[in-house]
C-alpha cells in the first residue's frame, strides 16, 4: 500500500537532484529517504530511479511518476497558497495613527486596499495637510 509519505519523498528527492539536498528539505536521513522511495518501488513494481554517483537520474517510468507527484504536489501548494489568502482576507480593518499614514499611505496602504478592497482604514488623529483621504 502507498501512503503520501512515499510519493512526496520520491518528488523531494527528484527536485532537489541529490540526496543531502533531499534529507536536507526534509529533515530525514538519506538511508529513510531511500527506504521510502523503496517502498515506492515495490508498490509501482518497476525501477524509478538510477544513482550515478551523488546525483539521480529518473529512468522511464520513473518520469511519469514524477509527473504525477509534480501534478499532486502543486495542487497541494496552491491549496496551502489559498489557505493562507483567506487568512489574510479574515482582516477587516486598520488602525493607524497620523504619524503613519503620512509614511504608510503611498508605499503600503493603496497597494493593501486594491489587493484588499473591502478592509476598512480608520485614523486616528488628524491628517496632515495635503493628504488626501481614500478609504472609509
Amino acid at each position: 500500500m502507498v501512503n503520501l509519505e512515499q510519493p512526496h519523498t520520491f518528488y523531494t528527492l527528484v527536485t532537489n537532484g541529490s540526496l543531502a539536498k533531499a534529507s536536507e528539505r526534509l529533515f530525514i536521513t538519506a538511508p529513510a529517504i531511500f527506504m521510502e522511495v523503496r517502498s515506492l518501488k515495490r508498490y509501482i513494481s518497476y525501477k524509478l530511479i538510477e544513482r550515478m554517483g551523488r546525483e539521480i537520474k529518473l529512468i522511464d517510468l520513473g518520469d511519469i511518476v514524477y509527473g504525477y507527484c509534480k501534478r499532486i504536489f502543486s495542487s497541494v501548494e496552491e491549496m496551502k497558497t489559498l489557505h493562507i489568502w483567506r487568512r489574510e482576507l479574515r482582516c477587516s480593518g486598520l488602525v493607524l495613527a497620523k504619524s503613519l499614514f503620512n509614511y504608510f499611505m503611498p508605499i503600503i496602504l493603496l497597494p493593501l486596499l486594491e489587493r484588499y478592497p473591502h478592509i476598512k482604514v480608520k485614523l486616528w488623529g488628524k491628517i496632515a495637510r495635503g493628504a488626501s483621504w481614500i478609504g472609509s
